[in-house]
């Protein structure tokens, strides 16, 4: 099971076929900034941390006692 944020960050991102500066392009940010948060020495703010979920096309479903992320 993919466990931290940077795991679950490169696991959809190589899902997606996806290069570090597709996503970047597509977030919006450097390529460096989407390495920092794949190695673990950066979190994304949450305005950032959306953009990567919409262009990975990741759905967040909420209910009351726990969050499942969902691919489409």
């Amino acid at each position: 099971m993919v466990a931290d944020f940077s795991e679950r960050l490169r696991f959809f991102r190589s899902q997606r076929g996806l290069s570090q500066q597709e996503l970047a392009n597509a977030v919006g940010i450097s390529r460096k900034q989407i390495s920092d948060y794949e190695v673990g020495t950066a979190k994304p703010r949450q305005a950032t941390y959306m953009k990567i979920l919409k262009a990975l096309d990741i759905v967040i479903r909420f209910s009351v006692k726990v969050i499942f992320v969902l691919l489409i």
